[in-house]
């Protein structure tokens, strides 16, 4: 825990103990047994009852032996990854666009003409503006998925990071891997990085 004396122009540092991933929390008129029961209602009830419910150990945390077997059974601590939409859906998006759409009809009324007519003038049109816009939705789609796949590489570059209490020492984990029970430090300037119950507020004023 890092130490030192509180500023009063400084912000509070605070300790939590994580009620697992982030989500709504429903009030409910009863008493938490376990860490199931605990997570929903955590905040309405009295700091001392949320940590004998959990099992918490303010003073040295999580063992790493716990903490596995706790994210074993509970998951990681993050969000389902949207998939995105498939590959067809993403194709015929590419169309929903008013200059395409006036294409489109031109396309129709060469072919309809070249049938009435016929000649092959229209039909001859007709592939001519089916083989540009097949080829600028192939590219549309192209670029959105690399787009993407920018995006993701930029998240693995820079996750999110957590401060426990583990094992008697304060840790730098992933915030995926922050589990219920753990103890967790909030200082100035850190994303909350779950569902926290605050406990312990490490400060000389609350600004």
């Amino acid at each position: 825990v890092t130490k030192g004396k509180s500023q009063k122009a400084m912000p509070p540092r605070r300790r939590s103990t994580s009620r697992g991933p982030r989500g709504s929390s429903r009030s409910r008129k009863k008493a938490a047994k376990d860490i199931d029961s605990a997570a929903e209602i955590a905040h309405t009830l009295p700091a001392d009852e949320v940590l004998h419910a959990c099992g918490v150990n303010m003073a040295k945390g999580l063992t790493s032996a716990e903490a596995a077997r706790l994210l074993e059974k509970y998951g990681r601590n993050e969000l389902p990854k949207d998939e995105g939409d498939p590959l067809w859906k993403m194709f015929l998006a590419q169309f929903d666009d008013p200059l395409v759409k006036i294409l489109l009809a031109a396309a129709g009324i060469s072919l309809v003409s070249s049938v009435l007519e016929g000649t092959s003038e229209g039909l001859i049109e007709f592939s001519v503006i089916m083989t540009i816009l097949i080829f600028n939705a192939g590219v549309g789609v192209w670029q959105e998925k690399r787009a993407e796949s920018a995006i993701e590489a930029l998240q693995s570059y820079n996750p999110e990071k957590a401060k426990v209490l583990r094992n008697g020492k304060v840790q730098i984990v992933m915030a995926a891997e922050v589990v219920p029970s753990d103890v967790v430090e909030v200082n100035v300037g850190d994303k909350v990085p779950a569902d926290l119950r605050m406990v312990d507020m490490q400060s000389t004023a609350l600004k």
